[in-house]
């Protein structure tokens, strides 16, 4: 069983809404919520040639994100069943990126999801790999179950 996809439509009300410090952390922001991260879509739109726009081109947004996505949408995070927030439209550890097919609630990106931050798997961290297809988080392919992650699974 999957996690389907549902959008957090103002991500900076819900980061005021919780603990400061705490926005990110469970149960506030659980396993398939996505927002659009407007800042930098707003600053590569309005602003490209800024210190921050040739920032967020060079290490936040892939090639992909920039050639075939944008200006036609925000770039999309969402969170994994590890906790982790991954941005299908950002630069991949192994390649361009990923591409991305489908609406907000029926969005593919391939290839799969590879999430461990380069972190060692303890109880309270483990890894997450995995799809995104036709807007669900499918389980991970090691068959890791999450049910036992603290709300504090980072710091």
């Amino acid at each position: 069983m999957g996690w389907k996809l549902y959008e957090i439509v103002d991500i900076e009300q819900h980061k005021k809404d919780c603990e400061h410090g705490t926005w990110w952390k469970k149960p506030n922001m659980k396993a398939g919520a996505w927002w659009y991260e407007r800042r930098q879509f707003e600053e590569l739109k309005n602003n490209p040639n800024s210190s921050w726009a040739k920032f967020i081109k060079e290490h936040c947004v892939s090639k992909i994100y920039m050639e075939k996505v944008f200006p036609q949408r925000a770039p999309i995070v969402i969170c994994l069943p590890n906790g982790s927030h991954w941005s299908p439209d950002s630069k991949a550890s192994n390649g361009d990126g990923w591409n991305v097919t489908g609406g907000p609630h029926n969005w593919t990106a391939m290839p799969s999801i590879y999430a461990n931050q380069g972190r060692k798997q303890t109880p309270d961290y483990l890894e997450y790999h995995g799809w995104l297809k036709n807007g669900e988080l499918t389980d991970d392919l090691s068959r890791i179950t999450y049910d036992r992650l603290k709300d504090d699974w980072k710091e």
